[in-house]
């Protein structure tokens, strides 16, 4: 089952940033001051952390300027949804996003397509839904479950969940995991889930896709922001470049990616040991990488680059772990 993303990057009139949902959007300017705008973007994401851009719909209103209410991340889902469901209609797809997509909509059209579904659980979204979850959990009612594991430097965790749960209709099931660090300071985290938490593998597969998306969501912007993208300089005024650069910044992200994790490096500089050398020992940074590209764009004939290509033969680029 492949996972699949939906966050909202936010960017401004002239000035790209990134915030966490909640934001009115909008792009205008008022007084000189910048109003944000949104799209809600999904992606799917490989076991390793790579994350591929799949289907982007900007959060915008009409351009008539008629509407009762705002667009926003949920409406802009019920317009993303079957994209994906027409690009990859035989895809298995387990859909990952935060606590505003933990609604009955969101659900309901993940069980009418055939999804599985993670979201972030948070007592305000769904309070009810939480609460009955939260007292199977905690043994209050019928259905308790627990894992727990310490260690002797300090370091535990107590994984708790609620199976059978219904949230208007949906069912659904609970996973709670709270961590104590080597000083003990706890942390805590919950998440709603169509997967039944039958097994301790299942619930730990759970987990690593609850957690997936906050680390995407952390690394990926903040590798546009700080790892080379320039996201925040102003590249236009007009609201239709600044999609078009947003799209093409996905591209370009997701192309070096799969030139950093690939093995393709490794077979074009052979080493004495015949392991090759990695992305980080030939380039180290993105930033870095995307120069030499750039100036091999300008200063190489074209004729050479394909006759260094045809020389190579016909060869496979797989992931790497390196």
């Amino acid at each position: 089952m492949d996972f699949i993303l939906c966050h909202a990057p936010t960017f401004r009139h002239g000035v790209l940033s990134y915030l966490r949902m909640g934001c009115c959007p909008a792009v205008a300017l008022r007084k000189g001051r910048p109003f944000k705008h949104k799209a809600l973007l999904a992606r799917l994401v490989a076991d390793c952390g790579l994350p591929l851009p799949v289907a982007v719909e900007f959060i915008e209103n009409p351009a008539g300027g008629t509407y009762d209410k705002q667009d926003c991340e949920r409406k802009a889902f019920n317009r993303i949804a079957p994209k994906i469901k027409k690009f990859f209609p035989r895809l298995p797809v387990c859909l990952g996003g935060d606590a505003l997509f933990a609604d009955q909509g969101v659900m309901r059209t993940c069980r009418s397509n055939g999804w599985a579904f993670i979201f972030t659980f948070k007592e305000g979204k769904t309070p009810r839904l939480f609460k009955d979850a939260f007292e199977k959990a905690r043994g209050r009612g019928k259905g308790r479950r627990e894992l727990n594991s310490r260690g002797g430097d300090g370091y535990g965790r107590t994984v708790r969940w609620a199976e059978k749960l219904l949230h208007e209709g949906n069912p659904c099931n609970a996973v709670f995991l709270d961590e104590w660090d080597a000083d003990g300071k706890k942390s805590s985290w919950a998440w709603v889930t169509s997967i039944r938490p039958t097994d301790a593998d299942t619930i730990w597969e759970i987990i690593k896709g609850g957690r997936l998306r906050w680390k995407i969501e952390n690394e990926t912007i903040n590798t546009f922001v700080n790892g080379g993208y320039e996201l925040r300089h102003v590249y236009g005024g007009n609201k239709h470049a600044q999609k078009n650069f947003f799209q093409l910044l996905q591209l370009a992200h997701a192309f070096n990616e799969l030139v950093a994790r690939g093995d393709l490096l490794r077979k074009l500089t052979p080493t004495d040991d015949g392991e090759g050398a990695g992305f980080k020992e030939v380039f180290m940074t993105v930033g870095h990488f995307a120069r030499c590209l750039l100036e091999s764009l300008r200063n190489s004939p074209v004729s050479a680059i394909k006759a260094a290509l045809e020389s190579m033969g016909r060869f496979q680029i797989r992931f790497s772990s390196a």
